[in-house]
């Protein structure tokens, strides 16, 4: 009875050894875990802090709210001091017609587009760009300067127009005021010397998303 007890305990552990010779490399291998015992606090501190950002985010959504009703403020207060003045002026004044004189065939013109130093959504800074763009498809890139208002304009302009890009001005502070735009006008003026006419480019708000671009032509001080 004891040599059959000793010969089936034998066999088992000879069972034993090859099952664990066929699987030693199945066994060796590493296997992944994932842990799935996080417990309530660490899921409270979670929840918490993704509240903490949503907070954060409504706090920036309020100040650009704000920062963005007063500089509508300041615009609607602005809009009706010179509004269509300057087409008024060059187009139905006979003195300023006169001075104007004739304009050559294919002219010298220095075009100003309006961007902004930073990335602003709805294609505000592209759009002009790419109406600028459309605008010297067929020009002849010898008659015409680019003076960008605007780092993301002299940005956009650099690659497919360096020639053309003859300066550009960024950093400028807001609110704008009299002096700064006297500034401005008096770098456009340096570089206006050999043109027959400048062109203004710009967004021009419908509404707080709604926009569309304008073309303003001025002319040189040489002309007048």
């Amino acid at each position: 009875m004891f040599a059959n007890k000793l010969q089936s305990f034998v066999r088992g552990g000879l069972a034993q050894s090859r099952y664990i010779q066929n699987n030693t490399a199945a066994m060796l291998m590493p296997t992944s875990q994932r842990n799935f015992g996080a417990n309530e606090k660490v899921l409270a501190m979670r929840i918490k802090a993704v509240g903490n950002i949503g907070k954060i985010t409504k706090a920036m959504k309020m100040v650009a709210a704000a920062k963005m009703r007063g500089d509508l403020v300041r615009l609607q207060n602005g809009r009706r001091f010179g509004i269509n003045g300057i087409d008024m002026m060059f187009k139905a004044d006979p003195a300023m017609m006169r001075k104007g004189g004739e304009m050559p065939a294919d002219p010298k013109e220095l075009l100003l587009p309006l961007s902004s130093d930073r990335g602003l959504c709805g294609g505000i800074n592209s759009g002009i760009f790419r109406y600028i763009r459309g605008y010297l498809a067929n020009k002849d890139r010898s008659k015409v300067k680019i003076f960008c208002l605007g780092d993301k304009g002299a940005a956009a302009m650099k690659r497919p127009f360096p020639d053309m890009l003859h300066m550009g001005i960024s950093d400028i502070q807001s609110p704008y005021n009299f002096p700064m735009c006297m500034s401005v006008g008096e770098h456009v003026v340096k570089n206006s010397g050999d043109v027959d006419r400048i062109k203004l480019y710009y967004n021009e708000f419908k509404s707080a998303i709604a926009y569309e671009i304008r073309e303003v032509e001025l002319m040189p001080k040489h002309r007048f």
